[in-house]
């Protein structure tokens, strides 16, 4: 499992495998598959556990000095 606590917004689209996603904040959980898009927002903590593998593609709005 990895837990993040998010400094900045991001999107990210799951593009393969499997994903179990759990907000911190309202302490929901969802499983997300191929083609589910998720927006974390700042300060949201976020963990994502796989029961086998997952691929995401992620995009980041950070300000200048973040990265």
């Amino acid at each position: 499992a990895m837990t993040y606590t998010y400094t900045y917004h991001e999107i990210k689209l799951i593009v393969d495998g499997q994903f179990e996603i759990h907000d911190g904040d309202s302490g929901e959980t969802v499983t997300a598959t191929a083609g589910d898009l998720f927006y974390f927002p700042k300060g949201c903590t976020i963990t994502f556990t796989t029961p086998e593998f997952g691929l995401g593609y992620f995009c980041g709005q950070r300000g200048p000095g973040e990265a």
